[in-house]
């Protein structure tokens, strides 16, 4: 799967701080909307109603909030990763805090790299090397070519 329309180098939030789950969300979907171009609000509202629905914690610190929003047409990809201090806790079943939070917006009716995104952000997040691998990186140019480069060995 080629990630080059759906991830960007500004699609990459790093080292941030928030207060919790609440206000996580705030700042990635504020982060979408800036780097789309678009109102942060339709976005905001998709990902809660998406969590309203359940939990998007998977464990093991990943946590992948989705939506699908009316104004956009294409599928994207938004990877945050806290600061080593910010502990949140999204819910995760085996009690972990946060360590990325993968936001996926897809347009209203979700195109077919949705499901194929998911199960590459669990797989590249699962192995614990490249969790070590994406944690270690210092900044969001070498996180974003990481995390292609690890996408790209899957393919």
């Amino acid at each position: 799967m080629n990630l080059d329309n759906i991830l960007s180098q500004e699609s990459i939030f790093l080292d941030f701080t928030a207060d919790d789950k609440e206000d996580a969300l705030r700042q990635l979907c504020t982060l979408a909307a800036d780097v789309l171009g678009l109102e942060m609000a339709p976005i905001y509202s998709a990902i809660r109603y998406r969590e309203a629905l359940g939990s998007t914690a998977l464990g093991s610190g990943l946590v992948l909030p989705h939506g699908k929003v009316d104004i956009i047409d294409s599928t994207r990809l938004f990877l945050a990763r806290p600061g080593e201090r910010t502990k949140l806790d999204f819910g995760c079943p085996d009690g972990l805090p946060a360590r990325l939070i993968a936001l996926i917006l897809t347009p209203l009716r979700p195109t077919p790299e949705y499901i194929k995104l998911l199960a590459i952000v669990g797989r590249i997040w699962n192995s614990p090397r490249n969790a070590c691998l994406l944690m270690d990186c210092p900044d969001q140019k070498s996180f974003f070519a990481t995390f292609m480069g690890l996408s790209g060995a899957l393919n």
